[in-house]
């Protein structure tokens, strides 16, 4: 649900976007098996964006559906927090599919607020206050 549809295949330029990282403002951290490193394959990401002033980041996650419910997002996402608070990032936030229930049950466990889009009700956006 990623992103709000099924991807079957990324353009190179979409490829780039998503593995191209500019630490200044970007963080990604992916979960991979512990095959050797050209047979590895990758089973979730999660990634921070944040704005030009530092203030506020968006961020994203996949995690493959066979593993989820195992705690590697909360993981993952844990990691994160940890990261754009370190930065100085403000504010987290996550715009997701209202009917998508493992971002609402995750981003609840890590006290999240959720709020309805008002401008499409199919959209909810996830935000969570950094101290």
């Amino acid at each position: 649900m990623r992103f709000f549809s099924p991807v079957k295949e990324f353009s190179h330029a979409q490829a780039a976007q998503l593995t191209q990282i500019d630490y200044d403002r970007e963080m990604a951290f992916i979960l991979v098996d512990r095959g050797p490193a050209e047979l590895a394959e990758i089973h979730g990401v999660v990634r921070l964006s944040a704005d030009p002033d530092g203030e506020r980041g968006e961020f994203a996650i996949v995690i493959e559906d066979r593993l989820t419910n195992q705690g590697l997002g909360t993981l993952l996402m844990r990691h994160l927090i940890e990261v754009a608070r370190s930065r100085g990032i403000h504010k987290m936030i996550s715009i997701d599919a209202a009917d998508n229930l493992q971002m609402r049950d995750l981003a609840r466990f890590l006290g999240f607020r959720r709020q309805v889009d008002p401008q499409d009700p199919t959209e909810v956006v996830h935000i969570l206050t950094l101290e």
